[in-house]
């Protein structure tokens, strides 16, 4: 159930099979090497990871 502005609505499955999407992340290359950049994408790789689960994973997170 999601919630807001005072209304309330569940999410229905797609009446139809649909494609996986692929999910990129891109930033400028002079945050290529940067620590904090770096630490960024790799919590949100893994956050991703676990969210969508194991079957969209199969794509590595490109880390420069």
């Amino acid at each position: 159930m999601v919630t807001g502005f005072g209304l309330a609505t569940e999410p229905l499955p797609a009446p139809l099979d649909l494609p996986p999407v692929p999910i990129v992340c891109n930033g400028h290359q002079r945050y290529d090497t940067d620590p904090g950049h770096a630490w960024l994408r790799d919590r949100t790789g893994d956050a991703l990871r676990t969210i969508l689960g194991a079957s969209r994973s199969a794509a590595p997170v490109e880390t420069p």
